[in-house]
């Protein structure tokens, strides 16, 4: 089976990865783990126009060398746990959900792991939930990986 570990950098994502490096795997099942470089304001047509494009492009450097020190940190955490394992990584450029909902039907994805901040009434209202939408859009198995914090 392969295994899509979807992670945005917070705790609740690391928590994810932890927990399926602790699990025991079949020898022919491999992960992916992805991050997904969402669009900044400016490229959506918001945000600040008097910020300079050098600027904003430092930003979008960092920003994408943010996320693959975050797929290679995880990666490390599987191998150490599960060595024989193919554990292939990727930075995708997009909307988180449509990213990993799509990249799953592509790929055969039968199973995603995602954390979860486990945000209940008004707070989850107003910021949606990540993890539920992938939740209800996939079209393989879900499993959210609850961090309180």
């Amino acid at each position: 089976m392969k295994v899509l570990i979807a992670l945005d950098g917070s705790p609740c994502s690391k928590k994810a990865v932890e927990f399926a490096a602790q699990r025991a795997w079949h020898e022919d099942d491999s992960f992916l783990v992805l991050s997904v470089l969402e669009p900044m304001p400016h490229e959506l047509g918001y945000g600040d126009p008097d910020l300079e494009a050098e600027a904003l492009a430092e930003r979008a450097a960092h920003r994408e060398a943010e996320c693959e020190t975050l797929v290679e940190e995880a990666r490390e955490i599987l191998a150490a746990k599960h060595p024989d394992m193919n554990i292939e990584k990727k930075v995708a450029r997009g909307l988180a959900v449509d990213t990993i909902v799509s990249m799953a039907d592509q790929l055969g994805i039968g199973l995603i792991i995602v954390g979860s901040h486990g945000r209940k009434g008004l707070e989850k209202f107003l910021l949606g939930s990540v993890a539920e939408r992938i939740l209800h859009q996939a079209p393989c198995a879900v499993e959210i990986v609850k961090h309180h914090g």
